[in-house]
């Protein structure tokens, strides 16, 4: 598959299925993820990816028909999203998933033996609460990276950690920031309230520029909408991910 194509799904599976269309942004609820997040034996990363890309031709052979989207934090842990239409389709993916395992034990216990831990999540994408611009700085070929900010909410804050984010949304779009983000709410997990804001970027320095620079664009404003975002949460957990297209799977229904 090209290359562009691959980074483009993967992207906009990660980033929360992005789009400029306004009436996207003017919708409270929108694409349900699963995400599978792997913490993997540092000495072991080698097989852990092998292992992957055995499961995924096995998967390719029996027509799989979910997308699986791979990056990998600089803590080793990796993550998969695939978007849900709804919690019956989770259940449809679940049960294919395991057929190919139960098929396919050996790919399960060398995975298995490479993590040291799993996590499964699901998120519900918020784009009432996330910003697209017009004119975005970067293409989807061009991102690299993705910064997540995870905001720990203490318990009942949820209605003003939505509107502090809409805030947030105004003083991007009367600045007119280039660079986006979007929000994306914990729907099941542990430590529950999540917010996760997600910023594309094309590699580390460059998110770190162009905070910089939104940071003097946004100004006081933007200082006293962190102390109050902060003001809501138990703690902020901050990482920067890297995109693995290679480690990705499209299904070949999809016309990929």
């Amino acid at each position: 598959m090209n290359r562009n194509i691959v980074v483009a799904v993967l992207v906009g599976l990660l980033l929360g299925l992005w789009t400029s269309a306004v009436t996207a942004q003017e919708a409270s609820q929108g694409q349900l993820l699963r995400i599978l997040t792997v913490k993997v034996d540092p000495s072991r990363i080698s097989e852990y990816e092998a292992a992957v890309e055995d499961l995924f031709a096995e998967l390719t052979k029996k027509e799989f028909g979910f997308p699986i989207s791979a990056s990998v934090g600089a803590d080793l842990v990796y993550g998969f999203v695939t978007p849900m239409e709804n919690f019956a389709a989770l259940d449809k993916m679940q049960e294919e998933l395991s057929q190919v395992l139960e098929a396919n034990p050996q790919i399960m216990e060398r995975l298995s033996e490479a993590s040291e831990s799993r996590t499964y999540w699901m998120v519900q994408e918020r784009p009432d609460l996330s910003y697209v611009p017009e004119n975005p700085r970067l293409q989807p070929d061009e991102i690299g990276l993705i910064h997540l900010d995870r905001y720990y909410l203490r318990p009942g804050t949820e209605a003003e950690a939505e509107a502090i984010s809409k805030e947030w949304v105004n003083l991007y779009r009367r600045k007119y920031v280039s660079d986006g983000f979007r929000v994306n709410v914990a729907v099941t997990g542990a430590e529950l309230p999540i917010f996760t804001v997600a910023t594309p970027a094309k590699d580390a320095l460059d998110y770190q520029t162009q905070a910089q620079k939104i940071e003097q664009l946004l100004g006081e404003e933007a200082q006293a909408l962190m102390e109050r975002s902060l003001s809501i949460i138990r703690r902020l957990e901050p990482l920067d991910i890297t995109l693995r297209p290679d480690l990705s799977y499209q299904p070949t229904s999809a016309g990929q």
